[in-house]
């Protein structure tokens, strides 16, 4: 596993394979912003968006980006680095956070949060 600063070089450089970016990278990208690098939400918001609108549409599914999923997740994890007080190590944030693949879904109507107005702009469940 590479360090979370070699992870963020990559995401930021566009050096990330997307068939092999899975939900726990999307999570471990989003901590080591809020955590080790210590940036601030604004600052790893737009960071994290031009990541995976990067990520995308090199994947050649541009229509895959979903503005409510990506400031949902990094709210989610924004809130489990605050409330875990864990920034240091991703395997202890990971077991002490209490998210999981639908931690965003639990909280959104499915077709509100895979609906175009969720693709691009922020809807509240």
């Amino acid at each position: 596993m590479p360090t979370e600063q070699a992870l963020l070089q990559r995401f930021q450089r566009g050096d990330i394979d997307a068939a092999t970016f899975g939900h726990r990278d999307h999570v471990r990208t989003a901590w080591a912003m809020l955590g080790p690098q210590n940036m601030t939400f604004h600052q790893a918001y737009a960071a994290y968006r031009s990541g995976l609108v990067r990520l995308t549409r090199a994947a050649g599914v541009p229509e895959k980006f979903s503005e409510t999923q990506t400031l949902g997740w990094l709210a989610l994890v924004h809130e489990a680095v605050a409330r875990t007080g864990e920034a240091s190590d991703f395997v202890a944030f990971e077991a002490a956070a209490g998210l999981h693949r639908h931690s965003l879904a639990d909280r959104y109507p499915a077709a509100r949060l895979n609906g175009a107005a969720a693709r691009t702009g922020l809807i509240l469940p």
